[in-house]
């Protein structure tokens, strides 16, 4: 009579053969494969989003970014409210300019109407052009118009005048020197608007061409952006270092799992070597047992299973692990 044995059972990812070493499965292999695949994209694929639980580091980045953002705000904001300051200014020069340029036709507007008034009174008063009353009234005009001193008038002007001032202006001269002083304050009125005018054109000329020159609003611009991606580069630089860290923790991790698993490799090639050499000395028992006592080989069973279950507990397996143990008690 023999014994014949046939044991399979599993361990973890482990499986014994027929030569009593350990080996992984092909299912254990192909698993391992898929998460060493899945491994490795997850290390090419690192987002910030993968270290979310990090709140300090959430913290940091949005302090840098508010800080940034504050910065580039400030420098666009005060460079916009300086533009705004101009366009204040020049607004104020343009409307300045057209009162300006109104009073000046408003000016301009009496100088025609006093010509005329001159015109028609000359007509009223039936005074001929060439007449010595028209001559007399040129020649006062003419001292009015050289001022005090009224140097360049001849000796033969200068007598004259003395008579016309002792005979005493006519009320046609007197009008008419009347309006002559008006339209020489409205001609000085056009020259003052004028003047106005140009100042204001020129300022607003001026602001233009500054602008255009500097571009303030492009160059705060700029600045803004320059500031915000240094800070998007600090945020990254931040990333990657906490992603380092995060990825240098990981494969201690798994450098202590692996040690982890070689432990357990070795302690399961331990076990099974041990009850390999169980099973030899229970082959070389039975040989050596009469058929008489044969009868006895319940209890030698029985012992063997509990070898085999206290094997296993060792392992960390359940009983029902095992696939199939077999005792041939035929002859």
């Amino acid at each position: 009579m023999k014994v014949g044995e046939k044991t399979v059972f599993y361990a973890g990812d482990m499986q014994e053969a027929g030569n009593g070493k350990v080996r992984f499965t092909g299912t254990d292999r192909a698993e391992a494969h898929r998460s060493q695949e899945k491994e490795k994209n997850e290390r090419k694929h690192l987002f910030a989003g993968d270290l979310g639980g990090n709140s300090l580091l959430q913290d940091r980045i949005r302090q840098r970014q508010e800080e940034a953002r504050k910065q580039a705000m400030k420098i666009v904001g005060d460079t916009w409210e300086g533009e705004r300051k101009l366009d204040r200014e020049i607004q104020e020069s343009k409307d300045h300019f057209a009162q300006m340029q109104q009073e000046r036709g408003q000016a301009k507007s009496r100088l025609k109407e006093i010509e005329k008034e001159q015109a028609e009174l000359q007509q009223t008063y039936h005074v001929a052009q060439g007449s010595q009353e028209q001559e007399d009234l040129e020649l006062l005009r003419k001292r009015e118009a050289l001022g005090a001193g009224a140097e360049g008038l001849t000796q033969e002007e200068k007598a004259r005048l003395q008579e016309i001032e002792d005979q005493g202006l006519t009320e046609y001269q007197s009008r008419q020197l009347e309006l002559d002083r008006e339209a020489g304050y409205q001609e000085g009125l056009i020259q003052e608007k004028e003047a106005g005018m140009m100042a204001d054109d020129s300022v607003i000329r001026g602001t233009r061409r500054e602008r255009l020159k500097t571009a303030p609003m492009l160059k705060a611009t700029a600045q803004a952006e320059e500031i915000l991606d240094a800070a998007k580069e600090e945020v990254t630089g931040m990333i990657l270092e906490e992603a380092r860290d995060h990825l240098e923790e990981e494969q201690e991790k798994r450098e202590e799992e692996a040690q982890a698993i070689e432990e357990k490799k070795d302690e399961q090639e331990e076990l099974v070597k041990e009850r390999q050499e169980h099973k030899e000395e229970l082959e070389k028992l039975t040989e050596s047992v009469p058929v008489e006592e044969m009868i006895q080989m319940g209890q030698v069973k029985n012992s063997l299973q509990q070898e085999i279950q206290d094997i296993l507990n060792k392992m960390n397996l359940m009983a029902e692990d095992i696939k199939g143990t077999m005792v041939d008690t035929g002859a």
